[in-house]
């Protein structure tokens, strides 16, 4: 019995052990059925409403539920065609397509699952499996579900300013009030005495950095790529989280120790864009890091200033664990998603990718072998696939197989059965080669020589 790479995935998600296990025992015990359902949908809007419904199972364990409007307002975008990049595709159920791959690889591949063990260890002390997967599932669910939202910066024209000045909200009372006020998005309602310690909270915010914040997003228009970056690298309350952030921005807590290459990059595709002659654009990894660990750390920060007030902050953060010292892990994470989508072609990205190996930085590596090899599924939004669809390389979960292989050295497989499937599998190695020199130690991709259909 041979089974597509969705059937494979929906298995172990299920019924696997690891990460999947960990998952289901936290996750709404209908989530296997709703990514059954996803992958199962025969619409792409049915696709994308199932990849949200599973998008909030998966956040509203780690209390991110709110962050749900930002992936809407991209999934809104590609349907309207507002991205204006000509090779587009989906990214609302790709990142939820990814973050499933990516549970599947550290559970099944030991190479995946010791380089995470290693990092879990000396970020966390993490030692056990339970507490392993625990650290993976955090650091995973921003390098995969929440890694592509900064597309919500990509076009900055005024068809997508009320968008971003939605996003701007995140840090408006407004939107705190929807979140714990009567009803309540977050499903926790405050007391009124409680909501006002929360008000005094962000007032205290307001006052002394907020104010002190460059223009919002809703504010700039095409060519403002910079000011946009700028803005989301703003965060200037990183001090009292942490005293070796003091003074600094966003870019510099995320950057490789000691580098400014992640800045450069940013300002090199925001005024050059990523090819000779191509467009300058904000970079929409870049981007989603900057933004989540702006929000994150600015979450935190209210909530540390909640803590005086002990019933007040058990009831806005409903048990959720917010030490302090976790905005490291963020951190981590949030690197991952600012670099994901480093091109060889910028200037100086080579250097950036020389330092993204296994052993170095095991979420990143992860987040871009899942993210180059999900590409089923995925229906086209930018101009160039629509302009010529019938060209165009639409691959289905039934057209690729997933297994894994090998005793001492275990390694993933991945056959691709297309009537393109040569020139599919030679453009995947080849992507691959040119961002993850050493991916084919961990997978490899071929052909498909048998006959039949995979499922059969």
């Amino acid at each position: 019995m041979r089974f597509d790479i969705n059937e494979t995935l929906l298995r172990h998600i299920a019924t696997g052990g690891g990460a999947a296990f960990h998952l289901r025992n936290q996750a709404n015990k209908e989530l296997p059925e709703v990514i059954s359902d996803m992958f199962n949908s025969r619409s792409d809007v049915r696709r994308l409403d199932r990849a949200q419904k599973a998008a909030e199972y998966i956040l509203r364990i780690n209390d991110f539920g709110d962050i749900l409007k930002i992936r809407k307002i991209v999934a809104t975008q590609e349907l309207r065609r507002l991205i204006d990049y000509d090779k587009q595709t989906d990214h609302t159920a790709h990142t939820v397509y990814l973050y499933i791959l990516g549970i599947w690889f550290f559970d099944h591949i030991p190479a995946i699952r010791n380089a995470v063990s290693t990092a879990a260890f000396k970020s966390s002390g993490c030692k056990s499996a339970k507490a392993i997967c625990d650290w993976f599932l955090s650091q995973w669910l921003f390098a995969s579900l929440l890694h592509d939202v900064g597309y919500a910066f990509f076009d900055l024209s005024h068809k997508t300013a009320e968008d971003r000045k939605e996003i701007d909200r995140l840090y408006s009372w407004e939107w705190l009030e929807d979140l714990f006020g009567s009803p309540a998005a977050s499903g926790r309602s405050l007391e009124d005495s409680m909501l006002n310690k929360l008000r005094n909270a962000h007032d205290k915010w307001k006052t002394k950095y907020g104010n002190l914040m460059p223009p919002a997003t809703a504010k700039y228009k095409k060519g403002d790529q910079k000011k946009v970056i700028n803005r989301l690298a703003s965060a200037s309350w990183l001090g009292d989280l942490n005293k070796s952030w003091r003074g600094k921005d966003i870019f510099e807590v995320l950057c490789f120790k000691g580098k400014g290459d992640l800045r450069n990059y940013a300002m090199e595709v925001a005024t050059k864009g990523y090819v000779e002659g191509g467009d300058a654009c904000v970079d929409h990894a870049v981007a989603s890091g900057l933004l989540l660990f702006q929000y994150t750390s600015y979450w935190y920060w209210l909530m540390r200033e909640l803590k005086s007030y002990p019933e007040a902050f058990k009831a806005v953060t409903g048990g959720h664990n917010y030490d302090e010292n976790n905005i490291r892990l963020f951190a981590n994470a949030c690197r991952a998603v600012a670099y994901h989508n480093v091109q060889h072609s910028v200037l100086g990205a080579d250097k950036i990718l020389k330092r993204v190996t296994l052993s170095n930085e095991p979420i990143l590596f992860l987040a871009i072998l899942c993210d180059e090899l999900q590409n089923w599924d995925r229906y086209p939004a930018g101009e160039k696939h629509l302009r010529g669809f019938l060209e165009y390389t639409s691959l289905e979960g039934g057209d690729i197989e997933l297994t894994c292989s090998g005793i001492e050295t275990r390694k993933a497989n991945v056959r691709v059965k297309h009537r393109k499937q040569r020139a599919i599998v030679d453009k995947m190695k080849t992507t691959l080669s040119e961002r993850l020199p050493a991916y084919d130690k961990i997978v490899s991709i071929e052909e498909y020589c048998g006959s039949g259909s995979l499922s059969s």
